[in-house]
């Protein structure tokens, strides 16, 4: 986990010596404990000092960095100066450490504590962290390293459940609360950033559920350091004021592509995952090739598709029941383990008679081509991996030789043609079928070597009328080990200023 540099340390011990230069007595203080708890003073407690002289200066007293690396504390100070005049008490603000000189409030908080004071007599103050050993997970929030002044903040407790560790740069999909947070929240959510344990921004995508009134919401990140076997991670979300939304389609929080009318607005998906089209425009990119599938050996279907802010597949199955349709492939075979596509509308009944209509994500080891058998895929591919929705089930088909439908090597009850539907094949002997999020079934065949494939996304219809499937998106990802993602936990809200 990076290591990050914090102004105020939770649970650090600060001392303030009052060397009154005058009269050389010392004033005490009381310990300021900033991860909530109370401390003592072995000494008289705070006391005021009459004011002797008649100039004016202001002052600002910084509090410096501790930054704590395994055992190794690193001890800072600083001098500045400070009025002898003041009475300083400390109390319990939520949980922001708040110090009164005067009646003025000072809030210790981020990289400097700053308060401007009237003196009528000028003397030497010296402010030193001692220990940050027993901060508080959490407790506090490090300096925000990107663009802006956020208002709040909010740790994110990550634990990876797994004995092998989460690689860094692997997307992880969090559930947020938005409802726990609504009253700090734009109605959009795009007030927000996520960073690293450093405070450093990592670029993350709203899925779904993108507003304040959201009590579940599917929010991807881009991790850029890697979580222990059965370790934890800590990340953060940091709020601005709700004017001040950080929603763009190439910064680091974006949303998916009809969050606001204008398509894409805010979507920053190529940001996030390894590869990302959500079909904008009037035609494909040139990173993807369509390759239509028509009935094989079989006549009297048709098919054909358009681009238009999404993809829309169309097609007709022969009489004799023999599919027509479209496959929708990336050009280049790349290594990533999952490919997930997002299905948005169709006419297809829910269940439909097995083998007549298909919605594929595919893992290509060759690429698609015009000559099919009936499930749309050629007859002379060595190997393949996919997932297709079809019929009334959920299935993996693993296809190692010449032949229609391969193997299934796993299957399960079917939940709807729409939402989001993955493969994910992050090794020989290992495959799964995710279904809205939800890991539906998994397949253990070895009998194919992984290695880079076409991620290739298809609908074929076998009945003899019309239908169609529109997609907003296609993507492809890295996974955490066995397709077990670390489960999220939000902390707390903090002040920051």
């Amino acid at each position: 986990m990076a290591e990050y540099r914090r102004q105020i340390v939770s649970g650090g011990i600060v001392a303030i010596l009052l060397a009154i230069s005058i009269g050389l007595a010392v004033i005490y203080v009381p310990t300021l404990n900033l991860n909530g708890t109370s401390t003592s003073t072995s000494s008289s407690p705070p006391t005021t000092t009459s004011a002797n002289s008649s100039s004016s200066t202001g002052v600002t007293i910084y509090l410096n960095k501790s930054t704590t690396s395994g055992s190794s504390i690193t001890r800072e100070s600083r001098t500045s100066t400070h009025s002898p005049t003041e009475t300083v008490t400390v109390t319990r603000n939520g949980t922001v450490t708040t110090v009164y000189r005067n009646g003025t409030e000072t809030i210790y908080q981020n990289n400097t504590e700053t308060t401007t004071v009237t003196n009528t007599q000028i003397e030497t103050v010296t402010v030193t962290f001692i220990s940050s050993s027993n901060t508080s997970s959490g407790a506090m929030c490090p300096r925000f390293e990107g663009p802006g002044s956020p208002s709040y903040c909010v740790p994110i407790t990550l634990s990876n459940s797994q004995l092998s560790p989460v690689p860094p740069g692997t997307q992880l999909m969090l559930r947020i609360d938005w409802q726990s947070f609504e009253s700090y929240l734009a109605s959009n959510v795009g007030n927000v950033i996520f960073t690293d344990s450093s405070g450093v921004p990592v670029y993350a995508w709203c899925e779904s559920s993108c507003s304040s009134s959201q009590p579940v919401s599917n929010v991807w990140v881009k991790d850029d350091a890697a979580i222990s076997a059965a370790g934890q991670q800590e990340i953060f979300m940091y709020i601005f004021p709700t004017s001040q939304i950080q929603y763009s389609s190439s910064g680091f929080w974006g949303a998916f592509p009809i969050l606001t009318g204008t398509y894409g607005q805010y979507d920053n998906g190529p940001k996030v995952f390894d590869f990302y089209n959500n079909f904008n425009g009037s035609a494909l990119c040139n990173c993807l090739t369509a390759v239509p599938f028509l009935g094989g050996q079989f006549s009297g279907g048709q098919a054909n598709y358009s681009v238009g802010n999404g993809l829309t597949i169309t097609a007709t199955g022969a009489p004799s029941g023999a599919g027509f349709g479209y496959h929708i492939y990336l050009n280049k075979a790349e290594s990533y383990s999952a490919i997930d596509s997002n299905l948005v509308a169709t006419d297809l009944p829910t269940s439909v008679s097995l083998e007549a209509a298909y919605r594929y994500n595919a893992m290509d080891l060759v690429p698609p081509a015009t000559s099919y058998l009936d499930n749309g895929f050629k007859s002379s591919y060595s190997s393949l991996d996919l997932l297709c929705g079809c019929g009334s089930s959920l299935s993996i088909h693993l296809d190692n030789g010449p032949g229609e439908n391969g193997s299934t090597v796993a299957s399960g009850s079917f939940q709807s043609w729409i939402g989001v539907q993955s493969i994910v094949w992050p090794s020989a002997g290992s495959q799964f079928a995710n279904s809205m999020e939800i890991q539906q079934v998994r397949g253990s065949d070895s009998t194919l070597s992984f290695a880079p494939t076409y991620a290739d996304i298809a609908f074929i219809n076998g009945l003899p009328s019309q239908h169609y499937m529109t997609f907003h998106w296609m993507r492809t990802r890295n996974t955490p080990p066995n397709n077990v993602m670390p489960t999220d936990s939000l902390g707390s809200i903090y002040a920051y200023s």
